[in-house]
């Protein structure tokens, strides 16, 4: 039997609480009103952030380059004409830059998004969904590459106004859109004494005798999307066919393929390809990994069929390793004809001497 003074409480309820001491708008029942107070600032909260010469006005915080806070699918910020003429010196090219690696890191972002999107939609067509769950999907794709349009011209409206967009010019394979996200990821190149440091943050160094990679647990003292923009840009060189760079590309490929081939893959630069079998998948149609490895030859002849070797000639021999290292000698002479031009640009601004662009890092500095 329960008394009369027993509360049944609801599970939504709450037991009444007991004044805090304390503390709180009303320190006790019996205490006067007591006004909250405000919290002081803290004499580090109001030490002004010293900036770094050289780099955007986002990015510096520690001399490191940080990613945009505004939402990588808002509009790209529009640039009066009389701005974009008006950076060519001092803090115009100031507010170039920054606004060249703030539109590039937006433009990477509705990029990602895009492919994200797109593989989730053939995705499910794959898994054979209808065309109500891919017709959403459809759309999104086809939003984000009109953003992505908008981007790019706006990307390219601003290196216009650069100092190097009339050297750009004249290089064959690389137009204004490759030289803008090329600036995204560097910046300046006033924050590069040399241009031995320039290939290394576009990770275009050496490691124990190897092209550098990451590590688990490390972080890199080099910029993945700037290696990945460079092999976009020696891609571009390639494909077009002629250019400097390009019969650069030729000669170096050729001189590596007329090296012995040596070990077991064949390899002129004395490595050992393996790769893994492929077996088809009825219950999905693709092709799988068997989990066993296999010697794969470094060189391979051409096999004259397709659309990549219609232009090949009779009896030709392709390898990717080769291909990939043609490559990174052209790209590596394009960046060191990048810096020279620039450094030239500013010596004839009166802002800097030319100086030698294979300095040490210790006359550099």
């Amino acid at each position: 039997m329960m008394s009369r003074a027993t509360v049944l409480l609801k599970p939504n309820d709450r037991m009444p609480s007991r004044p805090r001491r304390g503390g709180g708008r009303f320190q006790r029942e019996d205490r006067k009103r007591v006004a909250p107070t405000t919290p002081k600032k803290s004499a580090r909260a109001e030490a002004p952030v010293k900036p770094t010469p050289g780099l955007p006005a986002r990015s510096r915080r520690r001399g490191q380059m940080i990613h945009d806070t505004r939402s990588p699918h808002a509009p790209p910020p529009r640039v009066p004409p009389s701005a974009v003429h008006a950076a060519s010196a001092g803090d115009g090219e100031d507010e170039l830059h920054s606004s060249i690696v703030r539109v590039a890191r937006m433009l990477w972002a509705v990029q990602e998004d895009r492919v994200r999107v797109s593989n989730q939609r053939w995705a499910l067509e794959d898994d054979g969904y209808g065309p109500e769950w891919t017709g959403p999907l459809d759309l999104a794709v086809a939003a984000l590459k009109s953003v992505e349009k908008k981007h790019g011209r706006a990307l390219v409206a601003l290196v216009k106004g650069h100092p190097l967009a009339p050297w750009i010019a004249d290089v064959d394979g690389v137009a204004l859109g490759g030289l803008g996200r090329l600036l995204g990821c560097t910046g300046s190149l006033d924050n590069f004494p040399n241009v031995d440091k320039l290939r290394a943050f576009l990770g275009y160094h050496v490691v124990n005798g190897r092209a550098p990679t990451r590590v688990k647990g490390q972080l890199a003292n080099w910029s993945r999307q700037g290696r990945v923009v460079c092999r976009q840009l020696a891609d571009s060189i390639v494909r077009l066919h002629h250019g400097v760079y390009y019969d650069l590309y030729v000669k170096r490929r050729a001189a590596v393929l007329g090296r012995p081939w040596l070990g077991p893959s064949g390899c002129p630069f004395r490595q050992v390809h393996t790769g893994f079998e492929r077996r088809m998948d009825r219950s999905t149609g693709w092709k799988r990994k068997t989990g066993v490895s296999k010697l794969v030859p470094c060189i391979t002849p051409c096999p004259g069929k397709g659309p990549d070797h219609e232009d090949c000639d009779p009896g030709a021999e392709h390898s990717g390793h080769v291909d990939a290292d043609a490559k990174r000698v052209a790209i590596k002479m394009f960046l060191k004809d990048l810096w020279v031009a620039w450094r030239a640009v500013k010596a004839a601004a009166g802002q800097v001497s030319p100086g030698s662009p294979m300095l040490p890092s210790s006359e550099a500095t």
